[in-house]
């Protein structure tokens, strides 16, 4: 499909066209009034890592702002995946209307993210953050401390505009009586990720 952006792009925006009216006819048919708090779109096709910046300008991002208007005009909230690299893509994430951004992953687990403030100077104020955690070489293998000293590191440097998510598992490792809430412009944490997940420390 990326090459065919090359050398058949009218074709691929029929096609994409296509997907995205039976995605409408979803949503407004099926999804409406449904019981979800949210609904996710992106995923792997929205990563700086798979397709260049000016081809998710071109390919991805209007389709993907009809998509969020089409969620939020039947009362969901949108949590755009780029399901890899962001920072080729930040900008485009910041005009698709999504509420949340997610997984701002490092390079250890196939992402690009290393130093928030380029997240932030971009998407700060102006969606949820989700993510940011190795949830492969430190939250499955990382001591309960070097996991702790992560939480405070990704809140300090992505969740002081706003809300920010963390895996449930997280909580677990922090010592009774632990709190975030001292630091500045802190309003909300989410904690989110399957049970089955949760280790003990």
């Amino acid at each position: 499909m990326i090459y065919a952006t090359f050398d058949k792009p009218q074709w691929v925006h029929e096609f994409l066209g296509i997907l995205l009216d039976k995605k409408l006819r979803f949503i407004h048919e099926y999804l409406k009034g449904s019981k979800v708090d949210l609904v996710e779109t992106g995923g792997g096709a929205s990563s700086s890592t798979v397709v260049s910046p000016d081809l998710h300008r071109e390919f991805c991002l209007p389709y993907d702002r009809k998509l969020c208007d089409a969620i939020h005009a039947i009362g969901l909230p949108v949590v755009y995946r780029a399901c890899g690299g962001m920072l080729g893509i930040l900008d485009s994430i910041a005009a698709n209307a999504c509420d949340a951004s997610e997984t701002l992953s490092p390079p250890g687990i196939g992402g690009d993210i290393v130093d928030p403030r380029v997240v932030m100077d971009e998407l700060g104020g102006k969606v949820a953050l989700v993510g940011g955690m190795d949830q492969i070489n430190l939250l499955e293998n990382g001591s309960a401390q070097h996991i702790r000293a992560e939480v405070f590191r990704l809140f300090e440097g992505f969740g002081l505009e706003g809300d920010i998510s963390f895996p449930l598992a997280i909580i677990f490792s922090m010592p009774m009586g632990t709190s975030l809430w001292h630091l500045p412009r802190a309003r909300k944490i989410v904690y989110t990720e399957p049970i089955s997940k949760i280790r003990n420390f």
